[in-house]
């Protein structure tokens, strides 16, 4: 099963290929990626308690965190004052939205225990890119080759099946 949002992993692209369950939660626009976390995640974990029984293999795919930047207010710092750079004011935002996806990977890793499949899960976390906040000038992300952009987060939680720290 696989779950995402609308732009680059488009099910008229290719990739609902081999896919028995291909669900897109769609923004304003073909290319929107203000990120819709809470519904991926939402209909990821409907999928995975309809499947819990079987071998599986479930893609969730989220534009959290990615620009535009808009942390719930529960999870934002507060705001940088006025004379702050404009890169530090994104940095501020974009670790909101890191809170609030951690929130929501929590929320994911919760039901994995609760449905008593969190010793035999593998759950694999990464990024497609990193993020600049100012470093050689740029905001974002671009064609670039600099670590800003390069090294991105690799996450295997396994507990049951990998020892701690490999």
């Amino acid at each position: 099963g696989a779950v995402t949002e609308n732009a680059m992993l488009a099910a008229h692209s290719g990739f609902a290929r081999g896919f028995q369950s291909y669900k897109e939660n769609k923004g304003v626009g073909r290319w929107a990626s203000a990120g819709e976390a809470e519904a991926t995640f939402a209909d990821g974990i409907a999928w995975l308690k309809e499947h819990q029984d079987e071998v599986f293999f479930l893609f969730l795919h989220t534009y959290e965190v990615h620009s535009p930047y808009k942390p719930p207010a529960d999870v934002a710092l507060p705001p940088l004052p006025q004379t702050a750079s404009a890169a530090a004011k994104k940095l501020r935002d974009y670790q909101g939205e890191t809170r609030h996806t951690d929130r929501t990977l929590e929320e994911l890793f919760t039901v994995l225990r609760d449905l008593d499949l969190d010793e035999e899960t593998l759950v694999i976390i990464t990024s497609d890119h990193g993020e600049a906040f100012g470093e050689h000038g740029h905001i974002g992300h671009s064609w670039k080759v600099y670590d800003e952009f390069l090294h991105v987060p690799l996450i295997f939680w396994a507990p049951g099946l990998l020892p701690a720290g490999e």
